[in-house]
């Protein structure tokens, strides 16, 4: 009868042990969650903070440092809105408003790679040209002139019209994206032939566009090739659907993706 009690024991002792561990590894787990896109913001300022303020003096030497920007016009010009002690010398509406969409384009992150590079919105926009220069003799913007050089008309800029909001003030930056994106070696690819209309061209040189017969048109064949047009499309989807929204609130955002 001992021995009889002993094995019933024993045998309890390994059901509850195997029970016991059976239970444990039936256990339901955690389900793991899609973590939540993040953005890497150096500072608490959103874009329209960096508009209602003067350029520091370190933007203004950043800017300086990276690109050549030079003011041949300036439908400003008398209007000093910054001092020498706010941004280390004097600037006009146009001119701080330069500085600024560029302070802008340094501080702005998206929570998803740009569709045509791997490297951030200002990184590749100084890596793709040398310098900015805003004239008043010309009707439309272009690149380049001098080489490496995009050049911007200074007369009808949404920027000088509403200058403290960015949904207006952002397309100076989209237009400086714009045209550094043809010194890719991405022109407009959809040109007008005389007397047959337009037509789609890959030449790329300025001499080749002026050919006999054809002009060059300002349109681009496809977004999806990604030229000049096809950069502005999908900088602002970016800006409407992938950036920060403490830094470009939602009423902003909406506004870019129309304009898309």
């Amino acid at each position: 009868m001992a021995n009889c009690y002993t094995r019933f024991i024993a045998i309890a002792i390994l059901l509850t042990a195997f029970i016991g561990c059976g239970s444990e590894s039936a256990a339901p787990t955690a389900p793991s969650s899609t973590p939540t896109p993040t953005f890497e913001t150096a500072n608490n300022e959103s874009a329209n903070d960096i508009l209602a303020r003067c350029p520091t003096p370190a933007e203004v030497a950043r800017s300086d440092r990276d690109l050549t920007i030079t003011f041949e016009s300036d439908p400003t010009v008398g209007q000093a809105v910054c001092s020498v002690a706010q941004s280390s010398r004097d600037l006009t509406l146009l001119q701080a408003q330069v500085y600024r969409v560029l302070t802008v384009m340094r501080e702005i992150t998206f929570n998803a790679p740009l569709p045509w590079t791997s490297d951030s919105l200002y990184g590749w926009f100084v890596s793709s040209i040398r310098g900015i220069r805003i004239r008043g003799n010309r009707g439309t913007s272009f690149c380049c002139d001098p080489d490496g050089i995009i050049n911007i008309q200074a007369q009808n800029l949404a920027a000088l019209r509403y200058p403290s909001d960015f949904q207006y003030v952002g397309s100076l930056m989209v237009l400086f994206v714009h045209e550094a994106r043809h010194n890719n070696g991405f022109p407009h690819t959809c040109f007008v032939g005389l007397g047959t209309g337009p037509r789609p061209d890959t030449r790329i040189s300025r001499s080749q566009e002026e050919f006999a017969g054809v002009v060059p048109g300002s349109n681009d064949d496809t977004i999806a090739q990604l030229g000049a047009w096809g950069v502005q499309y999908h900088l602002d989807i970016f800006l409407g659907s992938h950036s920060d929204p403490a830094f470009i609130p939602p009423a902003m955002q909406s506004k870019f993706t129309r304009d898309a």
